[in-house]
């Protein structure tokens, strides 16, 4: 028994676009140096420039609460 072409292109289409779906985590910290790129907490950014840089779908997580 074979798999139909359509599942298989289905599939296929489904696990590539499932890594681009998920969004970026952006971590910010208030108070230190200059800014990072955010990517990690060893690398902090900004609130202000983490929103400007975030799409739908991203995640910003603060090191502190206001």
């Amino acid at each position: 028994m074979s798999i139909p072409r359509t599942l298989v292109f289905v599939l296929i289409l489904v696990t590539l676009t499932a890594h681009a779906l998920a969004g970026t985590v952006r971590f910010v910290k208030h108070v230190g140096g200059p800014p990072g790129t955010g990517s990690t907490w060893a690398d902090p950014t900004t609130l202000g420039a983490a929103l400007s840089s975030a799409a739908a779908g991203d995640e910003i997580q603060n090191s502190q609460t206001v």
